[in-house]
């Protein structure tokens, strides 16, 4: 057999063996998503995808395709960053192919694309932005190569496979930069129709937000094959134009976040308390605050109320009531029956993994915390289990609620959801969950006069 038989034979094998998903340094096959809407809208307009598992988000048109690719580090000893990865599309490449990596500090960096035989046949040297960095990969014949990154002590390496091309003059061309991992990404979002790509480790958990006209609706999903994803759109929206994303949990329709409205559904507006003096001599008047009276935290926590505006009727949007003590019993009970809790038994409430939001996200370069860390496996503020988190929908954030006195506790401890059952005339029910904890229960009754967030649920 002569030599270029023998090397165009182990490049065979070599790319057979890489697209067969039979060894640990492999790429996984691709996924392709797309969407499609029922119920109030068949438009999906916009989704915004959420990968709770890495902490990563893109948002995407509607009538785009979300292109999962499962891209292997770690394929050489050495310094190489496990926390950080290359992603191609396509890949397999024909012509050319888009290559994506994620910058941890602004410097120059070096690119280099090698052959199977471990030959450099081109190179790029750069000074590059923090953050995430387009290139162009084009100019390669049929083989197997292997792509490495360097910039200070930052270094990735990635496999790129080539199914075959004109070829003749392998380059690397610098595309573009957009934000950080974690940030929105505008630049990879084209015209309709177009694919977006989205780095994804098989068994991630993917939360898909979607929005059409006045509904939102949200879906998870960890994937291991293309399909559509369908959103039942149910519109949820109060008297401050406010949109609400919901999920539906059984034959429960749930709002997917926390009620900020400052208005009742007849448009009366709800008094705002914000003095702590004056938040304690409430007792039998509705009130509403944002927590720790600070209006940034409207959009991510929601407003806080006491009883008094649950017991109004009016609170939630038209169509939509504040949930009983049964009907939060049930929501809880179907989940643990249907395999949500971290440890799959069917039976004890152990789904607040399954129940909340990430216990932390990118903010402003860093890491914003979200749940007080636990380091009791299954404890919503551990990391442990994270195939199983937020896989309801339901995305509950801990919440700096209002106690009688007027004054708040903190961010990343507890979040506590009202109910419409009354126990006297001072005591009403609640659902709650801790960091520290595994479920989320009913956590008993408590003053009429307490702020707790509020989640509606269709009539």
């Amino acid at each position: 057999m002569n030599m270029k038989k023998h090397c165009h034979i182990i490049i065979v094998l070599v790319c057979a063996i890489l697209l067969s998903g039979k060894t640990e340094n492999l790429f996984s096959q691709d996924i392709l998503l797309d969407f499609a809407g029922t119920g109030a809208s068949t438009t999906v307009t916009s989704v915004k995808v959420e990968n709770l598992t890495q902490g990563t988000f893109v948002t995407i048109n509607g009538g785009d395709i979300l292109h999962l690719m499962n891209v292997i580090t770690g394929i050489e000893s050495g310094n190489i960053a496990i926390n950080n990865r290359i992603t191609f599309t396509p890949n397999p490449m024909k012509d050319y192919s888009r290559m994506l990596f994620d910058l941890p500090l602004s410097g120059e960096t070096f690119i280099a694309l090698f052959d199977i035989s471990g030959k450099e046949i081109a190179t790029l040297k750069q000074a590059l932005t923090k953050g995430q960095n387009a290139f162009i990969i084009r100019g390669v014949t049929e083989g197997a190569y292997l792509i490495r990154i360097n910039s200070g002590k930052f270094s990735i390496t990635g496999k790129l496979i080539c199914l075959g091309s004109e070829g003749g003059n392998p380059e690397i061309t610098f595309e573009s930069l957009s934000a950080s991992v974690g940030e929105k990404q505008p630049d990879l979002i084209n015209s309709k129709g177009s694919q977006v790509p989205m780095q994804y480790n098989n068994g991630d958990v993917l939360k898909f937000t979607s929005l059409s006209g006045n509904s939102s609706t949200v879906v998870t999903d960890i994937p291991t094959s293309s399909k559509t994803i369908t959103f039942n759109f149910v519109p949820c929206f109060d008297k401050d134009a406010n949109i609400y994303s919901v999920v539906q949990i059984d034959t429960q329709v749930w709002m997917a976040e926390n009620l900020k409205t400052t208005k009742f559904n007849d448009g009366t507006g709800i008094p705002k308390v914000t003095d702590a003096a004056a938040w304690t001599a409430l007792r039998y008047a509705p009130a509403y605050c944002w927590p720790m009276n600070d209006s940034t935290n409207y959009n991510r926590y929601g407003a806080l109320y006491d009883w008094w505006s649950v017991s109004n009727g009016s609170l939630c949007p038209t169509g939509w009531h504040v949930p009983s003590d049964n009907e939060f019993l049930a929501m809880e009970n179907y989940l643990i029956s249907h395999g949500y809790n971290y440890d799959n038994s069917t039976s004890g409430n152990y789904i607040g993994i399954a129940c909340a939001s990430p216990t932390s996200v990118p903010d402003q370069g860093g890491m914003r915390e979200l749940w007080y860390p636990s380091s009791t496996p299954g404890d919503i503020g551990s990391e442990s289990y994270s195939y199983k988190r937020n896989i309801s929908g339901f995305s509950a954030f801990a919440v700096a609620f209002r106690v009688g006195d007027g004054s708040f506790g903190v961010f990343g401890n507890v979040a506590s959801w009202w109910t419409s059952t009354s126990v006297d005339m001072g005591r009403s029910r609640y659902h709650s969950m801790n960091y520290n904890n595994n479920s989320l229960a009913q956590a008993g009754a408590t003053y009429n006069w307490v702020g707790f967030s509020v989640r509606c649920v269709k009539d």
